[in-house]
């Protein structure tokens, strides 16, 4: 009985229209689709920069642009075929004259509500996208303001020189950071520079010992404090913001063998990352500070 009862609803003129109308939209989105995406390549890669007008084409370009738009235009032909197929079956759901052509001009014109819909979609997530991003700017712009208005400060105290050859320096620096605000989730430190320009240079300058890197720190508000993490080793090197001890290298570019820097400059920001947190970069605190070397006593 369940299986009679199947087979009359698969012989419906309804059922056979619907089905028709499913399968012709397949078939349109298959063929405009890769034919529109081929056509606007062809057209796009051929836009000359400078200048304006466009680059010569090939004879296989021309060959395929010409079939790209032959595809689109076969594919606007799709339903109104599959309409003219189904006409029968269309005569057989109503004897109404005028409600048999709304339903053939319906399904003949199918492919319009198509592109109507992903317009429609694609428009919606534009929208979205839009609200999002000035959800986040604004975000942005109050943490932003928030730093600046926090009277953010380094300090550079307890510099000592551990090893000296002449040339390359290795040095410890404890840093004192105040008042960066909890509320922000996470920011990164490193030191970007170190004494006049052109005269000493800090980075991996020689990477003689590569568990000592110039750090990089990423630095998180935990338990109503900020934690210091090397980026690199990821390991822990302090949990005071009052006493953040970072050894690191430098090297004499122009100064003499036994002059020492005497400013030194952390760089401190936020950075939009992958994990999306921050929306945009922002450096809060980067400037020379004073700093005093002392040479360890043998």
């Amino acid at each position: 009985m369940f299986e009679s009862q199947l087979e009359s609803v698969r012989n419906m003129p309804s059922t056979k229209i619907l089905f028709a109308l499913l399968l012709c939209s397949l078939i349109f989105i298959g063929l405009f689709l890769p034919s529109l995406i081929g056509a606007l390549k062809l057209l796009i890669g051929h836009i000359s920069v400078i200048g304006g007008g466009s680059t010569p084409y090939t004879p296989l370009e021309i060959l395929l642009f010409w079939i790209s738009v032959a595809g689109i235009i076969l594919s606007f032909l799709i339903h109104p075929y599959g309409a003219y197929l189904m006409r029968d079956y269309i005569s057989q759901l109503t004897s109404s004259a005028a409600l048999q052509t709304l339903i053939f001009v319906m399904f003949a014109g199918f492919q319009l509500a198509l592109i109507a819909s992903a317009y429609g979609v694609a428009l919606a997530k534009k929208q979205l996208a839009i609200q999002q991003q000035i959800k986040a700017g604004r975000a942005h712009q109050e943490i932003v303001t928030m730093l600046d208005n926090a009277n953010i400060d380094v300090i550079a105290k307890d510099a000592r020189v551990i090893a000296d050859d002449g040339r390359f320096v290795l040095a410890e620096v404890t840093f004192e950071i105040k008042n960066v605000p909890l509320s922000l989730p996470r920011y990164e430190m490193n030191i970007h520079d170190i004494g006049q320009a052109e005269q000493f240079f800090t980075g991996f300058v020689r990477g003689s010992n590569y568990s000592i890197p110039n750090p990089a720190l990423r630095v998180t508000s935990r338990g109503g404090k900020w934690v210091f993490y090397d980026i690199f080793s990821k390991q822990t090197v302090s949990d005071d913001a009052q006493n953040v001890k970072l050894q690191f290298e430098f090297s004499r570019v122009k100064a003499p063998g036994d002059e020492m820097p005497e400013t030194i400059t952390p760089r401190l920001g936020i950075w939009a990352r992958d994990d999306k947190l921050y929306y945009r970069d922002y450096l809060f605190f980067y400037k020379p500070i004073p700093v005093k070397f002392e040479r360890l006593r043998n």
